[in-house]
């Protein structure tokens, strides 16, 4: 039972993370590195559509394991 309290405070920062990179990829590409810049970068489309397909197929993987996670600890 403690490990799939444990499993769940890991995921959840990691669901969150990938939620935001659907919701806002432009914001979620800039977390940590906006320092680096002093005019925001301007990222294309099709790079935007490929952060946001990247976070949706992570956030499938990332939930089948968190799945069988609990499958295996019960």
């Amino acid at each position: 039972m403690a490990g799939l309290i444990v499993l769940f405070i890991i995921m959840l920062p990691l669901f969150a993370l990938l939620i935001w990179g659907i919701i806002d990829p432009l914001e979620f590409l800039l977390f940590g590195s906006r320092w680096k810049y002093d005019v925001e970068p301007e990222y294309s489309e099709g790079y935007l559509r490929y952060t946001r397909i990247a976070c949706v197929v992570s956030l499938v993987v990332i939930t089948l394991i968190f799945l069988f996670g609990i499958i295996s600890i019960l």
